[in-house]
């Protein structure tokens, strides 16, 4: 799975419970705030397939945030 499969599969699973732009503003959170990936990074790089830990972390966020925890508690930091 690559970068922008995953960020497709959290907007389709996170599509009923809130805005799309929502979603892609979580997405990008919380890969700069876990792997040091920014939206320029990504945008070089969403073709480019996930290790299997980090794949587990993103399937692991995407559980959290579907039981309504907020990005903050995700990923350890409060953005204002």
């Amino acid at each position: 799975m690559n970068w922008r499969e995953v960020k497709q599969q959290w907007k389709r699973e996170l599509n009923a419970q809130e805005d799309p732009q929502e979603i892609d503003s979580w997405y990008h959170l919380f890969i700069e705030a876990e792997f040091g990936i920014s939206r320029l990074d990504y945008l070089m790089r969403y073709e480019e397939d996930i290790p299997i830990p980090r794949q587990e972390r993103l399937d692991e966020a995407l559980k959290l945030l579907k039981q309504d925890t907020p990005i903050q508690h995700i990923t350890g930091r409060a953005y204002f």
